[in-house]
């Protein structure tokens, strides 16, 4: 029914009335995103979050507050729906953009994102300025496309120091060397 009354089969096209029988359907997310984005209904914030939370989409409701998207910018409750979400990232995100580097760097260490940590020492965010240390963070974490950028910026300093980090961080990974 959802599907007719957004592409106007046999009823006239009601956007209102289509996000209803999405909702219905237990298609929460659909319904919530054309009240955020103004698709076949007017824009409204309140609405769509009304759509998100049955469908316990915590994410999307955490990034309308951080961002002020439909609704008034409210980091409290974007940290509230962050944490529901188990989004330990985007919580920390917050605490950086308020210059809370410390409660930041809790959180990277307690859900082990080195990664994240390597780019607090690479761009002194809360911590001194320093390649070689975001480098060591950067080899810990899995997977880490900064590493590149991290490598050439501590190389430019002590390259003899990175490349001995460097062959360590490969021996204690690699099970098979010899």
């Amino acid at each position: 029914i959802a599907f007719m009354y957004r592409h106007g089969v046999a009823v006239e096209v009601d956007g209102e009335k289509c996000a209803e029988y999405l909702a219905k359907a237990d298609k929460f997310k659909e319904a919530a995103k054309m009240y955020r984005r103004g698709f076949l209904v007017e824009r409204n914030g309140r609405k769509a979050v009304e759509y998100y939370a049955p469908g316990k989409a915590w994410d999307e409701i955490g990034s309308m507050y951080r961002d002020g998207d439909g609704v008034e910018r409210d980091l409290k409750a974007a940290i509230k729906y962050f944490t529901d979400a188990k989004n330990p990232r985007e919580v920390a995100k917050i605490y950086l953009e308020q210059n809370d580097f410390a409660k930041a760097r809790e959180i990277y260490t307690a859900e082990k994102l080195w990664s994240e940590i390597g780019e607090m020492y690479r761009l002194g965010l809360g911590v001194p300025k320093n390649p070689m240390r975001a480098l060591e963070y950067y080899v810990k974490a899995p997977n880490n496309g900064a590493f590149i950028r991290a490598y050439a910026e501590a190389a430019a300093i002590d390259r003899e120091k990175t490349l001995a980090l460097l062959k360590s961080a490969y021996k204690s990974r690699c099970h098979n060397c010899r």
